[in-house]
């Protein structure tokens, strides 16, 4: 944990991008009526089968006799980030199951125990927005779910998340559908969910492109640059103008206070192209990149190699070496790789990657330590509580976080 600590303590201190993103949200996509009644009856169904013992049980036993997992869809909780989302595509699971349920359990001889079920029924069109919605806003609830994460660098993968969840969410952009990766055709999209879309996409582009303050996007820029695997900057939404500011930001901040000596200020150039991308693995960084690929634009051509007195300069030797493949562990690269190559680089790379993008670690160690000093430990000694929560929150971590 020591590259987060020392990240916090002298790095950049910005916004959550995960309440930002939540935030977002709240503020546009739930503001539109029928996104909004859909959302409204989602809850009532789910609340009754969660209060309902005789309602939970028919379900379950609904969900077995159709070979479905048995299990509630989640409840909306106002506090939990991605409930909203985690409620819908719930429903959108267990819809065969809901469905069978209505049919055996909410009408007739059970409809005075089924009450606030039958009161709060899908029609056709609020199953189509359920899902549709399920599936447009799957790719921000990946993506904060990345950006929460503690055992990786978070800062470095703003850009690329925030920049493709736009592009996904453009007025000619079909929706992918994250259970089957089938895209919904733009015809075919309720117009509730693309007026929802839109208000959302305006938000975010004033959060993340035209409205962002200018310090705060130089140190997603460098941040986005420090990763070897996403230095190309080749995803939606950047242009060669961006690459050059960005690589510009990062030659001068590399200049004025990383150099082992004054180093003249090299002309911006174009990074190399990404490698392309195969794997897709669902809940990962690289499943978000296979679930944002029918938005990707044709990577830039290679840019020659440096010549051998431009590769005294660290920066510029970096840009112009091979993009990694996306596999690559980015604090393990650095503290094997680029530290042996570009060692002066490699300590702004180290300052700027231990800035987390979410605050989502420090609540989980506020919670973990209302956890640890509960009722049956009140006698613990600072020192001693110290030593607990350091080692639950770092069994589990990588050794390559720990590099000196």
């Amino acid at each position: 944990m020591i590259i987060f600590v020392q990240g916090w303590e002298k790095g950049a201190q910005d916004p959550c991008a995960c309440h930002e993103t939540q935030t977002d949200i709240t503020n546009t996509w739930n503001e539109q009526p029928q996104v909004a009644e859909t959302a409204r009856k989602g809850r009532g169904q789910v609340g009754f089968l969660h209060s309902s013992t005789i309602g939970r049980h028919d379900f379950l036993g609904c969900c077995a006799s159709i070979s479905l997992e048995e299990s509630l869809p989640p409840q909306d909780v106002a506090t939990r980030w991605r409930s909203e989302w985690g409620l819908s595509d719930g429903m959108r699971k267990q819809q065969d199951a809901v469905l069978i349920y209505d049919v055996r359990f909410s009408g007739g001889g059970g409809s005075a125990k089924a009450k606030s079920f039958q009161e709060n029924k899908f029609t056709l069109v609020d199953w189509q927005v359920n899902n549709q919605g399920s599936a447009q806003l799957f790719g921000l609830s990946h993506a904060s779910q990345i950006l929460e994460g503690s055992t990786y660098p978070t800062s470095n993968l703003v850009m690329y998340l925030m920049y493709n969840n736009m592009g996904a969410m453009q007025p000619d952009a079909p929706i992918r559908q994250h259970w089957n990766g089938e895209l919904i055709a733009l015809a075919d999209i309720h117009p509730a969910i693309l007026e929802a879309r839109a208000s959302l996409l305006d938000d975010m582009d004033f959060r993340w492109r035209s409205g962002i303050d200018s310090e705060r996007e130089r140190f997603y820029l460098i941040c986005t640059l420090m990763d070897p695997r996403l230095k190309a900057m080749s995803f939606w939404g950047v242009d060669d103008d961006l690459r050059a500011r960005a690589l510009q930001c990062l030659t001068t901040e590399y200049d004025a206070n990383w150099a082992p000596a004054a180093a003249p200020t090299r002309a911006p150039q174009a990074p190399p192209s990404a490698d392309a991308f195969t794997h897709y693995d669902i809940g990962s960084f690289s499943g978000f990149m296979q679930h944002v690929q029918h938005i990707q634009p044709v990577a830039s051509a290679p840019v020659a190699s440096a010549s051998a007195p431009e590769l005294a300069h660290e920066v510029t030797a970096y840009m112009a070496a091979d993009v990694e493949p996306m596999t690559t562990e980015v604090l393990y690269w650095w503290s094997k790789v680029g530290r042996n190559k570009y060692p002066h680089l490699a300590k702004l790379a180290r300052q700027y990657l231990g800035c987390p993008a979410s605050s989502a670690a420090a609540e989980r160690v506020f919670s973990l330590a209302g956890r640890v000093f509960g009722d049956h430990n009140q006698n613990l000694t600072p020192q001693n509580l110290e030593e607990r929560m350091w080692a639950k929150c770092n069994r589990n971590k990588l050794d390559c976080m720990n590099y000196n």
